[in-house]
């Protein structure tokens, strides 16, 4: 071939080319996709972590607020009846379920008043009353405190206590309410232990004042120290109060990218990370795609080139205009005829073989989102709104109820003897019981209306556009109790259960979603104390 052929040098050209996109592509496209990656997982870790420290927030303050609600209702003048303080405290642990390991009663002094424990309770006594500091702590803090962790020798479990002071009606204190939690229980942190973290990603839970791991995706970690301080840089920081993202390489000498946030009410952080090799998975892949496709393409370049540039041209200007006309919009993306079995032809076929490649793709892109959007939405085992959906909607029916003055209600329900079922049928009944419930709860209900279910045996129903507002939700109410009160039969079992609803009426006045949910909370524990299985209106106490 003549070297000063138009032919050569468009061949050299175009060889050209192709190497200098692949090196392009491998030297600079690679590194800022790599750093955009980067961005993207540390931000990732930062949101998960987020996540976590909020969800372990939340159930810290409900464990708070219920020990704190436990003590405002301790029997003063029966301080001298020990059967009747044992029988209150025996009580207040039956109504909550938070505090399953055990209930203490403490006087100021440190002296035990009355306990009600699932096992035995010298090694609780040992690490909160002998040393009387954290009980101290709390007569000083005017509210609940949580205690250092310790591990429940017996059980083998990492537990921490809740504390908190219990007032006469002149403001001193009289007695200490303790209540004790496993960290691995159910509605805790055990939940976090059964969540995938992505590809090869983990969590931790540190206490810095107490320099322990409380929780991690290795249980081995758990109650453990913290690595000395010089072994993982990051992690210093963030034991000094350092509260954000970036890279570091850990006490076991892998590199990772870390995502770090605060526990608000407790001092401790949460830790979402996962190795840089993992993180970085997709650029290795696409660094040997960007390879393979530079090889590829300069092999059909010259060869298209070197034997039918006249006739490739001429195709090739046809199928450019073609690719040119979707690329710019100016038409759909769609296939191109056949282009023979030459070169061309194999270049068109293989745009052919893409195109179908990213319509497939995007259809099921279109499905994954679709089936995102739903699971963030609905509860995955009732298919009811979860949490978040909830509260969108009752803000919706909050705004619409005041600005077309109508009436609304939120029923919020709890299951009755549920928990017994679970453990003597198994979850898989339980589950099914809760599905059945759900489609109860459904029956019935218009569009305009909302069932969720807010976790565990919660659920939460809103009503819109009633009526005679307080006949209507009562009416609702009772066929809700007859119809879960009727037995159900699962698997073979015929099982019984009962409900107790608290109910919240809503009208044209301003309020928030939050407040609403909260008085129907407060009207379905007065269900539960007047004797379960009946409703409570918020307004008639």
């Amino acid at each position: 071939m003549n070297i000063h052929s138009i032919k050569f040098r468009i061949i050299t050209l175009c060889v050209l080319l192709v190497v200098f996109g692949f090196l392009f592509r491998l030297l600079v496209v690679l590194p800022l996709a790599k750093q955009e990656i980067h961005e993207l997982v540390t931000t990732q870790q930062l949101s998960i972590a987020a996540y976590m420290a909020d969800e372990i927030n939340q159930k810290i303050r409900a464990r708070q607020e219920t020990l704190t609600r436990i003590a405002a209702t301790y029997p003063h003048g029966s301080r001298s009846d020990s059967a009747r303080v044992k029988q209150w405290l025996a009580n207040a642990q039956t109504l909550s379920p938070f505090f399953l390991s055990g209930m203490l009663l403490v006087d100021p002094d440190g002296a035990v008043r009355a306990k009600n424990m699932a096992g035995h309770s010298t090694a609780y006594e040992s690490a909160l009353i002998s040393d009387k500091r954290w009980l101290q702590t709390i007569l000083n803090s005017g509210g609940p405190q949580i205690s250092p962790p310790f591990k429940d020798t017996q059980l083998n479990k990492a537990v921490i206590a809740f504390g908190d002071s219990i007032r006469d009606d002149s403001g001193a204190v009289t007695a200490i309410l303790i209540g004790l939690a496993q960290l691995d229980a159910a509605g805790f942190l055990q939940e976090l232990n059964v969540q995938k973290w992505g590809n090869g990603g983990s969590y931790l839970i540190i206490s810095p004042q107490d320099q322990q791991f409380l929780g991690a995706s290795d249980p081995s970690f758990i109650l453990k120290n913290t690595p000395p301080a010089g072994i993982n840089l990051l992690h210093d920081k963030a034991m000094k109060g350092y509260r954000g993202s970036g890279t570091t390489v850990n006490a076991q000498g892998i590199e990772e990218l870390v995502g770090i946030q605060s526990v608000s009410s407790t001092g401790w952080f949460v830790v979402s990370r996962i190795p840089v090799e993992k993180a970085y998975a997709p650029i290795h892949t696409i660094t040997d795609y960007v390879t393979l496709a530079g090889i590829l393409v300069t092999a059909i370049a010259l060869t298209c080139l070197g034997l039918f540039l006249p006739h490739v041209f001429r195709r090739l200007d046809r199928t450019t205009q073609a690719i040119g006309d979707m690329a710019l919009g100016r038409k759909p993306l769609h296939t191109l005829p056949e282009g023979g079995k030459d070169e061309a032809g194999a270049l068109i076929n293989q745009f052919n073989l893409l195109v179908q490649r990213i319509q497939d793709q995007e259809t099921s892109l279109r499905r994954n989102e679709a089936k995102l959007a739903y699971m963030a939405t609905h509860d995955a085992l009732t298919k009811l709104f979860n949490r978040s959906m909830l509260m969108s909607r009752l803000q919706h029916s909050l705004e619409m109820a005041q600005r077309h003055r109508a009436c609304g209600a939120v029923l919020f329900c709890d299951l009755d003897g549920f928990k017994p079922i679970n453990d003597n049928f198994g979850h898989d009944v339980g589950d099914q019981l809760l599905i059945e419930v759900a489609r109860c709860l459904l029956t019935g209900r218009r569009q305009t209306d909302t069932v969720a279910r807010l976790g565990g045996d919660e659920f939460v129903v809103v009503l819109t556009d009633l009526k005679a507002p307080v006949e209507d939700v009562k009416r609702i109410a009772q066929q809700y109790l007859d119809a879960i009160g009727a037995p159900f039969n699962i698997d073979g079992h015929e099982l019984s259960i009962s409900l107790s609803i608290g109910i919240a009426l809503f009208g044209n006045e301003a309020t928030s979603p939050s407040q609403v949910l909260s008085n129907a909370d407060t009207a379905m524990y007065r269900a539960k104390n007047l004797g379960k299985n009946c409703y409570n209106l918020y307004e008639e106490y």
